[in-house]
């Protein structure tokens, strides 16, 4: 019943996508704008990083799957 979002730049990424309390279907990403310290340009490069570490469909998932659930589009 909860999402998670996160910042790209946090380092906790890995760890709650393969949590059982959390997982990979219940984070949403988010660019933290328009707050001074968003990464705007260099978002999507980060978060390619931040995602690198995780199996292409926890990958997919928090890039974009997840929020299309979230929002029934």
């Amino acid at each position: 019943q909860c999402w998670i979002s996160f910042d790209a730049d946090e380092s906790t990424l890995a760890f709650t996508a393969s949590s059982p309390l959390v997982g990979a279907d219940r984070i949403i990403w988010a660019t933290d704008y328009p707050h001074p310290d968003a990464k705007i340009p260099g978002c999507t490069a980060e978060l390619a990083r931040a995602l690198s570490p995780l199996p292409l469909d926890q990958q997919r998932l928090i890039a974009g799957g997840n929020a299309r659930t979230l929002y029934g589009i």
